[in-house]
């Protein structure tokens, strides 16, 4: 089964039309392949229509390697049910210290399943195995404005060097390399 069923928008979303969304574990194969092959090796399904639906439910699929710089979203909050794979989550205060960190994992990884942010906090996830994928769940409508990213960290359009300077300092400072 390929990604025919979704509409794709661009190189990293596809959105359902359809009134009953499923997705198999072939279309998971899929959009792994399409996360391995794009800039930001990210690939997600929305099940919600349109940006301004009140609910949004997407199946995302990080590759290992892929930089997300810390964000937070105002008035809004987000969960994570995992579904395949580990990763790590970090919060952060606005001065960009770690405020708390979250080890995430599918079942029968020992790991939390689970997990629900209802406050704005930046946050960011790394991933650890080479694929993770899990179903997130937010408040809409989405306005690109309404997320505020960390002028601490490297942007996710900076040079890969930096992004990986970034990430090895946090890390280092967690005492995890």
């Amino acid at each position: 089964m390929s990604l025919d069923a979704f509409k794709r928008l661009n190189e990293e979303v596809f959105v359902s039309e359809n009134p009953v969304t499923y997705i198999s574990p072939a279309q998971i194969e899929a959009l792994k392949k399409l996360a391995s092959t794009n800039a930001r090796n990210r690939v997600r399904i929305n099940a919600h229509k349109t940006t301004d639906d009140p609910l949004h439910e997407m199946v995302i699929v990080h590759k290992k390697g892929m930089y997300c710089q810390p964000h937070k979203h105002m008035n809004k909050s987000e969960s994570f049910h995992m579904i395949e794979g580990e990763l790590l989550l970090i919060l952060f205060d606005d001065n960009g210290q770690i405020l708390q960190t979250l080890d995430l994992g599918a079942a029968g990884t020992g790991k939390n399943l689970f997990y629900r942010l209802s406050k704005p906090l930046y946050h960011m996830i790394i991933p650890e195995t080479e694929f993770v994928i899990f179903h997130e769940v937010t408040n809409g409508p989405f306005r690109r404005q309404e997320t505020i990213y960390a002028e601490w960290a490297p942007s996710e359009e900076d040079d890969k060097k930096s992004q990986q300077e970034y990430l090895s300092n946090v890390l280092r400072s967690m005492e995890r390399l």
